[in-house]
C-alpha cells in the first residue's frame, strides 16, 4: 500500500553528505535553485529563448536577400559597416560580352558616383584599370546562357571611412560567353575619402536575368 509522507525538511543524521534516491522524482521544480549545470542531463523541452543573454551573434548579420528576375541593379542603402554580397548562379540577360559592375553613393542611393574615379586590379591577368566610371567585376565577359551562371562574393571594406579610400574585393567563378570557366579575382577602390553609404551592383548594358543574392553586414 502506498503512503504519503509530509515533511518540511529532509536531511541526513548529522546534517552532512548527500541524500540519494533510487527512483525518479516527479512534480514541479519551480522552487529548485542552485542546480549545478554539470549535473543537468537529458533533452531540453521546447522553450522560448527570447530572454537568453550572453549569446554571440556571430561575425556577420543578414541585411537582405532575394532573387533577380530581369533586374538592372541591386541597390543596397543605409550602409555603415563592411558589407558582403554573396551571389549564387547569376545569369545575365544578354550573352553579348557584358560584365557585372559596382559603384557607390554618398547620398544613400539618390545618385551614384559615375565620374572616372574608380581604380580596378584584376588578379586573373594582372591588369590595372585606372580612372574608370565603375568597378568591372570580371575579365572578359560573363556568359548569358542557361548554364553560364556565376557565383561568389564581393566585399566592400570600411565604406564610411572618411580618411581613406573605400575598397572592394571580389572572388567570382563562372563560365564566360564561350562557356569556358573563369575565376574573376580582384579588387578596386574609389578615389578620395568618401563617406559611402550605398552600394550598387549592376549589370553593365544589360540586366540580371536570374539568380539569388544575400547581403551580409559585419557586426
Amino acid at each position: 500500500m502506498a503512503s504519503t509522507i509530509k515533511v518540511d525538511t529532509i536531511t541526513t543524521p548529522d546534517g552532512t553528505g548527500n541524500i540519494s534516491v533510487d527512483r525518479p522524482l516527479s512534480g514541479s521544480g519551480a522552487g529548485l535553485t542552485s542546480l549545478p549545470a554539470a549535473n543537468l542531463t537529458g533533452a531540453l523541452p521546447a522553450i522560448s529563448g527570447a530572454s537568453l543573454t550572453g549569446l554571440s551573434a556571430g561575425a556577420w548579420a543578414v541585411k537582405s536577400s532575394g532573387t533577380f528576375s530581369t533586374t538592372t541593379s541591386l541597390d543596397i542603402t543605409s550602409v555603415s559597416k563592411t558589407t558582403r554580397i554573396i551571389v549564387d548562379n547569376i545569369i545575365l540577360s544578354s550573352d553579348a560580352g557584358y560584365v557585372a559592375s559596382l559603384r557607390f553613393s554618398t547620398d544613400n542611393g539618390s545618385s551614384w558616383i559615375t565620374s572616372s574615379t574608380y581604380d580596378v586590379f584584376q588578379t586573373f591577368n594582372e591588369s590595372v584599370l585606372t580612372n574608370t566610371n565603375r568597378m568591372s567585376l570580371g575579365v572578359g565577359s560573363w556568359g548569358g546562357a542557361t548554364n553560364e551562371g556565376f557565383s561568389g562574393q564581393i566585399t566592400i571594406h570600411g565604406p564610411n571611412n572618411t580618411t581613406a579610400n573605400t575598397i572592394a574585393t571580389w572572388n567570382l567563378l563562372g563560365p564566360n560567353t564561350s562557356g569556358t570557366i573563369k575565376n574573376a579575382v580582384g579588387g578596386g577602390r574609389v578615389q578620395g575619402s568618401n563617406n559611402v553609404n550605398a552600394i550598387q551592383l549592376f549589370a553593365y548594358a544589360t540586366s540580371f536575368a536570374s539568380g539569388s543574392y544575400t547581403v551580409l553586414e559585419l557586426n
